[in-house]
């Protein structure tokens, strides 16, 4: 993902010198998702706010909305529920006005991941639903998985935890099956976390070990919060409290800015409640 940044730059200052609109809207749309993907949040938002804007100026509105949904969900990450939802109204304006089935599904994936920013576990899991239906109908089997992955978060706030156990590692399966290794290792996390809470400690740990394998594969920045979930999930296994607790804040640490893992304060949570089993 680090290496994609200098050539998708030397893409769009090439594509602005010789005032190539249709190649800079792609080109900053790509280096927007790529710095969605490393986390860095800020300019994200500033590469895909001109990504979508040059987009509506040029009338190519299936890329507008291919790059307000990351614009969405960039906010989404970042914490700002108000502007995540605000985009998604666009998209939604978008999509009523050219009878898109995609685009209204991009809109339910954004708006989910926005309730899940929010914590608004029910209309998370509607939307999610929502999107995961309309992707169905596209034939789009990648962001399938993402929009499954949310609702999985959704059904594991509610305490759905076999619902949502189960539709984590169907999804973690899908997502290898079709090559997509970010879509299984967000799935291979937050069912990690499913074990955990089912108090599954060895079932967390080789989960968690394998999405540190995907996210190595997709080359995100998601990699340290596996890896402490998988040692937390060891330590549990041995019964050392105090490295597992260590662990869980490192994760819960490394998870934050992005809202499709588990959210930290969860991990937190647990690690408080084991500090308190050693008073």
């Amino acid at each position: 993902m680090e290496e994609a940044i200098e050539p998708l730059q030397q893409a769009v200052a090439l594509a602005k010198r010789i005032g190539d609109k249709l190649h800079l809207e792609r080109a900053l749309f790509c280096l927007g998702e790529v710095y969605r993907d490393l986390r860095r949040l800020q300019e994200a938002v500033e590469v895909l706010t001109q990504g979508a804007s040059l987009a509506e100026e040029i009338g190519d509105y299936t890329q507008q909305a291919h790059t307000l949904l990351q614009l969405s969900l960039a906010f989404s990450y970042l914490g700002d529920v108000p502007a995540a939802l605000e985009v998604a109204d666009k998209l939604q304006l978008l999509a009523s006005t050219n009878d898109e089935v995609l685009i209204l599904a991009q809109v339910n994936n954004a708006r989910s991941a926005a309730y899940v920013a929010a914590r608004r576990w029910v209309e998370a899991a509607r939307t999610a639903e929502e999107a995961v239906q309309g992707y169905e109908t596209c034939g789009m089997p990648e962001v399938v998985g993402y929009a499954r992955n949310v609702l999985g978060i959704a059904l594991l706030a509610q305490g759905r935890i076999d619902e949502a156990t189960g539709l984590l590692r169907l999804t973690s399966t899908h997502g290898a099956d079709i090559q997509s290794p970010r879509t299984e290792g967000l799935c291979l996390y937050n069912l990690a976390w499913g074990h955990w809470v089912a108090g599954r400690y060895g079932a967390a740990r080789d989960t968690a070990h394998n999405a540190t394998g995907a996210f190595r594969r997709s080359g995100g920045a998601d990699i340290a919060a596996s890896q402490e979930l998988a040692n937390a999930a060891a330590a549990m296994i041995n019964g050392d409290r105090k490295p597992a607790i260590e662990a869980l804040t490192q994760a819960a640490r490394a998870s934050q800015g992005n809202s499709d893992l588990a959210p930290g304060e969860w991990l937190m949570a647990e690690a408080s409640r084991l500090c308190d089993e050693l008073r």
